[in-house]
């Protein structure tokens, strides 16, 4: 369905005269709720044209969050984290029913609310092509500086709504049933929060230190950029082109990570990166053991017990993210491009950011825009489904 839509959609995305690429770039970053852009500017483009990219990632953003839900109700570990205790495993199509229609309706109230929140501040149609992008984690802004011309206490709303798309959209129904301390108390939203405002912090810290902005500067934009990047919005509060290396890492590193399970951010996902850092901690822990001694095999995360058997689809996920980063970022390489900046780019488009460093432009070779579309497409849809699709036996079954 993502690739049909992608290709279907580059069609009236050519309304402005673009070349055939440049509207399959357009329509697959905004399905795949990216961000990313080779037109030089959207201010002069009509209407009709804006809205149709908003709604795009509306829609890919949903979709990808029912999807992801569907698919977690199979691994047990996650799902009993994310799920009630309603969830029968037995039948997973009824159960795949019943929480894609929770997503859904979540998903309805928090766009409802942000349009009511976002209409007084920039009008009805700024207000709505905002909320569209940004409860999507999409980022297409109807300006060209993004929100670079807004005052920081829209900026910081617009963020704030954002995130809200960036946490595991079911657990606002269970919170709705069981009191919001249950949202609060979540190991992956305290992670996101603890990880949007580390990296703001380290990021204030960078652009102050360096003397690129002025440290008040440096600490608005920082925490603007890291929301933005850990969300997987991509909407910008200032230029990015001129990042240092040490700044542009730390969002490289924020981009990688990324959202909640089943919402509208991309990345690995804060759940997988928690994984990953308990299983170092276990493996280190036995290190430390004498021989005879007995440790669990198992591992806990977030008072629920996960075996290592279910911890090994997201090691692969990680490592086929970590594989495809490479690869793209190899192939920029080898056409001249800045290593730093080529690396932000594929990461970004990876992790269906859609941040840039000015790479994404109309003059980027054709074969390079294809990439970035491939690194979109299998970020999104985290790689395991394209590799599925590729095996001939699921052709015949």
């Amino acid at each position: 369905a993502y690739l049909l839509i992608g290709l279907v959609q580059s069609y009236p995305l050519l309304a402005p005269g673009l070349p055939w690429i440049d509207g399959l770039f357009e329509s697959v970053s905004a399905l795949t709720t990216t961000g990313l852009s080779t037109l030089p500017g959207v201010q002069d483009l009509s209407p009709g044209y804006l809205f149709s990219r908003a709604w795009v990632q509306w829609y890919g953003g949903v979709g990808i969050a029912i999807i992801s839900l569907a698919v977690l109700i199979r691994r047990s570990g996650a799902a009993r984290r994310l799920l009630d205790a309603s969830v029968e495993q037995e039948d997973l199509v009824g159960s795949s029913r019943a929480h894609s229609r929770r997503t859904l309706g979540v998903y309805l109230v928090l766009t409802g609310f942000a349009f009511l929140l976002l209409w007084p501040l920039l009008g009805a149609w700024e207000g709505l092509l905002y909320t569209l992008s940004g409860v999507s984690t999409g980022g297409f802004a109807p300006r060209d500086a993004s929100l670079g011309e807004f005052s920081f206490a829209t900026q910081a709303l617009i963020m704030l709504l954002a995130c809200a798309g960036a946490l595991p959209l079911v657990l606002y129904y269970r919170g709705l049933k069981t009191g919001w301390g249950a949202l609060l108390r979540d190991l992956e939203v305290r992670g996101v929060l603890g990880l949007t405002l580390l990296f703001g912090l380290l990021l204030g810290l960078v652009l102050g230190d360096a003397g690129e902005l002025p440290w008040g500067q440096a600490w608005r934009h920082g925490l603007l950029l890291a929301a933005s990047a850990q969300s997987g919005t991509g909407y910008a509060s200032m230029e990015l082109s001129g990042l240092s290396a040490s700044a542009a890492l730390v969002l490289i590193l924020s981009m990688f990570i990324g959202g909640g399970l089943a919402s509208t951010s991309g990345g690995i996902h804060v759940f997988r990166f928690l994984l990953v850092w308990r299983l170092l901690r276990l493996t280190m822990l036995r290190t430390c053991l004498p021989q005879h001694a007995v440790l669990n095999s198992g591992l806990e995360l977030g008072g629920h017990h996960l075996s290592l058997e279910e911890a090994l689809p997201a090691m692969l996920t990680v490592l086929l993210f970590l594989g495809l980063i490479l690869v793209s970022w190899a192939l920029f390489l080898t056409q001249g491009y800045d290593p730093m900046a080529s690396l932000f780019e594929v990461t970004s488009a990876s992790a269906t950011v859609g941040l840039s460093s000015g790479i994404a432009g109309p003059e980027l070779p054709s074969g390079l825009k294809l990439l970035l579309c491939a690194d979109m497409l299998l970020g999104r849809l985290e790689i395991l489904a394209f590799l599925v699709l590729l095996c001939p036996g699921n052709w015949r079954t």
